[in-house]
């Protein structure tokens, strides 16, 4: 039944002559022409960039790299997490404040979330949390602690509060697409029906709204899935150390006078590449055998 509401939906959402309806007619390489009109002349300088990587052995320096078993943990660990703890929230937000005064307010100070730098963002998060943070000298007096205690709240080898950093932060630019998306009149539109037939909020959302919304979320998450891979300066502040994410020992290695460790730096970018593919064509097929 909650299929066929959604097409029956979908169907008087979009009558003849609507913007969607046009745009479907429209040539799918003129939807290309912005995107190799911006890629294409990075390509040239991506080339040389990663052409030294080529070369077997630098691999083979790469998998003999102590470091390197740590920091692929760490990097996967922290973008797999913070990327499903983003989706939550922004999914339980959306799905209990919308539609409602509350859901305005939260529209309306959106900006100001999104106006915060991410290292900011993260030294503000570090200064929280650490062993000696505000939190620790808050609760000091109430149980007793003379000094920080031994805890390993950021930093960690495992990247949680990297993880714990980029989904907080993520959040809001997930948001930040709901609010395009909610905007449109069909989608009110829906809600409305759905509940003048007798769902719930929470039934509405499940199985009306969300199978609709999710497939048009998808390059949204590829982006925060891409800079949580890559991202540098959350990692340095937030992430592990010794060794650090994979994101940070490339650019180490990127930015090292000697050749071989550019190159192996180069090797480890494409490994970034390489995971943001895997994990997106993960999310791709989990997906299609959920809505199979």
């Amino acid at each position: 039944m909650a299929q066929a509401l959604r097409r029956a939906l979908i169907r008087r959402s979009l009558p003849p002559g609507s913007t969607e309806r046009r745009w479907r007619g429209w040539p799918v390489w003129l939807a290309c022409v912005p995107v190799a009109l911006i890629v294409g002349p990075v390509l040239p300088g991506l080339y040389w960039a990663l052409a030294p990587a080529v070369d077997g052995a630098v691999w083979q320096a790469l998998w003999a790299d102590v470091q390197w078993p740590q920091a692929l943990r760490a990097t996967l660990v922290s973008t797999v997490l913070g990327t499903a703890l983003g989706v939550a929230l922004a999914a339980g937000l959306a799905s209990a404040l919308y539609p409602g005064p509350r859901w305005r307010v939260w529209q309306r100070r959106l900006p100001l979330l999104l106006s915060v730098p991410h290292a900011a963002f993260a030294v503000g998060l570090f200064f929280l949390l650490s062993p000696s943070g505000w939190l620790a000298r808050a609760v000091a007096p109430l149980v007793g602690w003379l000094e920080p205690p031994p805890w390993t709240t950021v930093q960690d080898p495992w990247g949680l509060s990297l993880a714990l950093a980029l989904g907080l932060k993520e959040s809001a630019f997930l948001l930040w697409m709901l609010v395009a998306v909610l905007g449109e009149q069909a989608v009110q539109r829906q809600m409305v029906v759905a509940r003048s037939l007798g769902y719930s909020r929470a039934q509405a959302w499940r199985r009306v709204l969300w199978p609709q919304l999710l497939p048009r979320l998808g390059w949204p998450l590829a982006a925060v899935l891409a800079y949580s891979l890559s991202v540098v300066d959350m990692a340095v502040i937030l992430g592990p150390s010794t060794p650090p994410t994979l994101a940070v020992l490339a650019w180490q290695w990127l930015s090292d006078p000697d050749a071989a460790t550019q190159a192996r730096g180069a090797a480890a970018a494409l490994v970034l590449l390489g995971l943001l593919l895997l994990l997106a064509g993960l999310a791709r097929a989990a997906w299609w055998l959920l809505v199979r």
